[in-house]
């Protein structure tokens, strides 16, 4: 399934889209705020078999490669995850020579406009590495406001939290 979004088209992950994801999960800087390291290739094809298989378990909702409308462009990933309570979480990864454009901005609101058509959606929720400073001023500026702080897989995190209602 397509999505559009300004200046970028949302896909779901396919199985033949693995070396678009390990070009994030390779990258250094991408990978600094999320798991503090890059990932291995066994590490990377690990993550990316989850997610195809939680993208193969649901209709549109899960995980999005992200490209520019106007040429195609691989940029990144989108992450949209609902759970059981009313709840879904939602993330994001770019390349860095999409950094500091506005893309980050573009993706948390199409997340929030695609909770939105989703019933039983009461509240996003996005963890970030609390020195993740632009993550941070993307969520305040989507209207997100921080729920807690801790250790989230074993790393030190904070979750934003918009309610939808």
């Amino acid at each position: 399934m397509l999505f559009e979004s300004n200046r970028l088209v949302y896909n779901r992950f396919l199985n033949s889209d693995s070396a678009l994801y390990r070009l994030l999960t390779s990258n250094q800087d991408v990978m600094r705020m999320i798991t503090e390291k890059p990932l291995s290739a066994s590490e990377s094809e690990a993550a990316f078999g989850k997610i195809l298989s939680f993208n193969d378990s649901e209709n549109f909702i899960g995980y999005y490669k992200i490209a520019l409308k106007t040429d195609g462009l691989f940029a990144g990933l989108a992450k949209f995850v609902p759970d059981t309570n009313g709840e879904a979480e939602i993330g994001y990864m770019l390349l860095p020579d999409f950094w500091h454009q506005g893309f980050g901005t573009e993706i948390c609101r199409f997340l929030i406009d695609l909770a939105r058509q989703i019933n039983g959606i009461r509240n996003l929720n996005a963890i970030i590495d609390p020195e993740n400073f632009a993550s941070k001023a993307i969520l305040k500026k989507c209207g997100f406001n921080l729920r807690s702080s801790g250790f989230y897989d074993g790393l030190p995190g904070e979750e934003y939290m918009l309610s939808l209602f």
